[in-house]
């Protein structure tokens, strides 16, 4: 699920996060951004840093704000209403209490040789600026817990 928030940047409407996880058991919300290992925006080019860093900087600015938290636990919460009645009315999920407001990076379409190659050091890279990175060739394989305790 993509989730949409004002922009707080004058050159951009809207910060679109590409996924959005809720923890039934620690009833918390964890945001990920999403990118195919050929996307150039996960990669340093001549010394500089690589242009998904300022947009974790973003997304983790738009969490840092407690007005803003408290506001998505709202709104999910408003979300978790229609899906109890909808469809678990015997069993309903409870609504989120937390938000971690640190958003992690999904970086997934490469195979073995790229992982052992340039996405090591790209993911190298990107956790210096202090990005949690969880990286998967292969889609159909993520496990949704390694995803959630990425580092």
């Amino acid at each position: 699920m993509e989730v949409s928030f004002e922009s707080e940047s004058e050159d951009k409407s809207q910060d679109r996060i590409d996924l959005l996880l809720y923890h039934l058991k620690k009833r918390k919300l964890k945001f990920y951004e999403a990118k195919d290992f050929t996307n150039s925006e996960i990669r340093a080019e001549s010394g500089k840093k690589p242009k998904v860093v300022s947009q974790i900087s973003r997304y983790r600015k738009q969490l840092d704000s407690s007005v803003k938290r408290a506001h998505i636990i709202e709104q999910y919460g408003c979300y978790i209403k229609i899906i109890n009645e909808l469809f678990l009315p015997d069993y309903p999920i409870e609504r989120p209490t937390e938000i971690d407001p640190e958003p992690c990076l999904l970086i997934f379409g490469f195979d073995d040789d790229q992982r052992k190659g340039r996405l090591k050091k790209n993911v190298e890279t990107l956790r210096s600026y202090g990005i949690k990175v969880y990286t998967k060739g292969d889609m159909s394989k993520v496990k949704i817990e390694q995803l959630w305790n990425a580092k």
